[in-house]
C-alpha cells in the first residue's frame, strides 16, 4: 500500500524581497512620474470630498430655533417645516423665518444663514435662533384649554388607548408667558376646571397647573405646592361637596382611604345637615304672578327662592359616593318661563325675519361652527308640512335658540321693560320642575317601539302651574356650559348669576329628556350634554325672561 503512494512534491520557498512588480508607462510616462502623480490627485479628491463639497454642494448652517412658549409652527420661506424646539439644516442666505402659534401674534424675520464652505461636514457653522412670542388674546387662550380640558372629562377616564395629555399645565403656561394674562384669566381658569376634575390622571394635572400659576411659570419649588394645598384646604370651607370630588378623582386606594377617614364622614356629615332646613316633603313652595303673552306664546311667572339641586322631588338622594351629581343648594331669582317648547310654527316666524338662520344657509352656519348638517334636516322655512307647526323646534343648534331668544327680547311687550328673554339656567329649569311637581303627571316619553319623533307640544299633563313637556318629548337647550363635576366644586348656596362670563366648556347642558328616553331613566335632577353646534331630533329650547341685572 505505501509503495503505491505518490511522494508530495516539494514547493520551492518564494523569497518576498526577490519580488519585483514592474510598472509600465502610462500616455508615455514613466512610473516614477505617474505614480506620486495619482497618489496626489487620489488625496486631492477625498479631502475635497471631505473638506470642500459639502459646503459647494449644501451650502448652509444647522440651525436650531426655539421660542417661548415651545410648540410654535415654524414656517421657513413660507413652508412649515416643524414645530418648536426643532433643529435642522438650512440653505445659506437670506431666510424668512415665521413663527406661528395659536392666540399669541404671529412673529416673523429675515436671518442671514451663514455658511462654512471648508470642514463643514465636520464642523457646520451653526445658528441659534430664540423667539419670545407675545400673548394676543389670554381669553381666547383661556377660553380653549377650558373648553379642551372639559372635553376630556366628559370622555370619563383614561385609558390605554387614551392618556390624557396635560392640557391644563400647558394652558397655564402659556398664560404665563404675559404676566398680566396669568392674573387676568390663571385663577379662572383653574376655577373652572375644578368643576371638570373626575379622574386621577385630570387631578394630576389640575395640581400641577396650580403649582405653575403658583410659580408664575417657573420652576415649582415646595412652596409652591404647600400654597396650592393651602387654597385647596380654604376652598372645603366654601366648597361642602369638594370632599366628594377628591373621593371621586383619587385612584382606588387613595379613594378608599379617604372615604374611611372621620375628616371625609364628618365633611358629608355636615353637609347633609345644611341641606335639612331646605329638605321639604313634595318640593318647595313656589308663588306665582300669573301669566303673560309674548308674541302669542304664553309664559307662567315663579317667584325665586332657595332649593336642594340635585335631589330627587320624594326627597331620596339615591346616589354612591362615586356619583358628582351630589346634592347642593342652589338659589334663584324670579322669572317666567315659556308654558311649552319652541314649536316649529314659531321658529319660522323667527327665521322669516332672520334669513340667516334658515336651512339654506345651513353650509355657511357649518363653516361658523353654529351648526351641524342635521340643522333643520327635517322641517324648515321652506317646509312643505303646513301641520307640523305644532310639534317642538327639534334640530336646532345651541347658537341658533340663543339668536331665537334675542329675537324675542326685541318684541317683549311695554309690560317687561327692563326684561330680556334667554335660554333658562340649570337651576331655573329644576326649579321649575320642582314647582310644576312635573314628575308627578304623564310626560312624553317613548311610549312603544315604534315611536320614531317628538309629539306635538302640550299633549300630555300640565303640572300644577299648567307648564308643558319639562319632562320628555325633547331635551332643552339651557344657558350653562356643561363641567361633568360642578356640583362638587360650587360654593354654597349656589347662584347661577354670579357666574355670568364662565369660561367655555365643552358641550351646553341639557335637560328634561325626550320620547326616545324612558320615563325610568329621567327625572327632574337628570342631566346631559351636547356640543354646541349640535342639532338634533331629540333636542328642542324653550325661553325664560328675566330681569337684566
Amino acid at each position: 500500500m505505501h509503495a503505491h503512494m505518490a511522494k508530495k512534491s516539494k514547493q520551492p520557498r518564494v523569497d518576498p524581497d526577490s519580488v519585483r512588480v514592474h510598472l509600465k508607462p502610462l500616455f508615455g510616462m514613466p512610473p516614477q512620474t505617474w505614480l506620486p502623480a495619482l497618489l496626489g490627485l487620489i488625496i486631492i479628491l477625498v479631502l475635497f470630498y471631505l473638506l470642500l463639497l459639502p459646503g459647494v454642494r449644501s451650502p448652509g448652517a444647522q440651525v436650531e430655533l426655539r421660542s417661548t412658549p415651545s410648540g410654535a409652527s415654524v414656517y421657513v420661506d413660507g413652508r412649515r417645516i416643524g414645530a418648536t424646539p426643532i433643529q435642522l439644516h438650512l440653505p445659506a442666505g437670506t431666510r424668512r423665518i415665521e413663527y406661528r402659534r395659536p392666540h399669541f401674534e404671529t412673529h416673523q424675520s429675515e436671518v442671514r444663514v451663514p455658511n462654512r464652505l471648508i470642514g463643514s461636514r465636520f464642523f457646520p457653522a451653526r445658528l441659534q435662533l430664540h423667539q419670545q412670542l407675545q400673548l394676543s388674546d389670554a381669553r381666547a387662550l383661556a377660553n380653549a384649554v377650558s373648553a379642551e380640558y372639559a372635553g376630556w372629562a366628559i370622555i370619563g377616564s383614561a385609558s390605554a388607548q387614551y392618556q390624557f395629555p396635560w392640557i391644563l399645565s400647558h394652558g397655564v403656561s402659556d398664560l404665563a408667558s404675559d404676566r398680566r394674562a396669568l392674573v387676568d384669566y390663571g385663577q379662572p381658569l383653574l376655577q373652572a376646571a375644578l368643576a371638570d376634575v373626575r379622574s386621577d390622571a385630570m387631578l394630576r394635572d389640575y395640581l400641577r397647573a396650580s403649582a405653575l400659576a403658583a410659580s408664575e411659570g417657573n420652576a415649582v419649588l415646595p412652596l409652591h405646592m404647600l400654597e396650592v394645598f393651602a387654597a385647596l384646604a380654604d376652598a372645603v370651607e366654601t366648597r361642602p361637596n369638594l370632599a366628594a370630588l377628591l373621593g371621586a378623582a383619587l385612584p382606588g386606594e387613595l379613594r378608599d382611604q379617604l372615604q374611611s377617614s372621620d375628616w371625609y364622614r364628618d365633611s358629608l356629615e355636615q353637609h347633609t345637615t345644611r341641606l335639612l332646613p331646605f329638605t321639604t316633603e313634595g318640593g318647595p313652595m313656589v308663588d306665582s304672578a300669573g301669566w303673560i303673552s309674548v308674541d302669542g306664546a304664553a309664559f307662567r311667572h315663579l317667584a325665586g327662592g332657595t332649593f336642594v339641586m340635585g335631589m330627587a322631588a320624594d326627597g331620596a338622594n339615591g346616589r354612591t359616593e362615586q356619583t358628582l351629581d351630589r346634592p347642593h343648594l342652589a338659589e334663584v331669582a324670579e322669572f317666567y318661563i315659556q308654558q311649552t317648547p319652541v314649536t316649529r310654527a314659531a321658529f319660522r316666524s323667527f327665521l322669516a325675519d332672520a334669513p340667516f338662520w334658515r336651512e339654506d344657509n345651513r353650509d355657511a352656519l357649518i363653516q361658523d361652527g353654529l351648526a351641524d348638517r342635521d340643522y333643520l334636516r327635517s322641517w324648515g322655512y321652506a317646509s312643505d308640512d303646513p301641520d307640523d307647526g305644532a310639534l317642538p323646534a327639534n334640530e336646532v343648534s345651541h347658537p341658533a335658540a340663543v339668536a331665537y331668544t334675542e329675537w324675542l327680547s326685541t318684541r317683549l311687550p311695554p309690560a317687561l321693560d327692563g326684561w330680556s328673554a334667554r335660554l333658562p339656567y340649570e337651576e331655573e329649569y329644576e326649579w321649575a320642575i320642582l314647582a310644576n311637581a312635573s314628575e308627578g303627571y304623564e310626560s312624553g316619553f317613548r311610549r312603544s317601539a315604534e315611536q320614531s319623533a317628538p309629539y306635538p307640544v302640550a299633549q300630555f299633563g300640565a303640572g300644577q302651574f299648567e307648564i308643558y313637556d319639562l319632562l320628555g318629548n325633547v331635551w332643552h337647550w339651557t344657558a350653562d356650559w356643561y363641567r361633568p363635576a360642578d356640583y362638587l366644586s360650587r360654593q354654597h348656596p349656589y347662584s347661577p348669576y354670579r357666574a355670568t362670563g364662565q369660561l367655555r366648556s365643552a358641550e351646553r347642558a341639557v335637560r328634561g329628556g325626550s320620547w326616545a328616553n324612558s320615563s325610568q331613566t329621567i327625572s327632574g335632577i337628570s342631566r346631559g350634554s351636547q356640543p354646541p353646534q349640535r342639532a338634533s331630533a331629540f333636542l328642542g329650547f324653550r325661553p325664560v325672561l328675566s330681569q337684566e341685572p
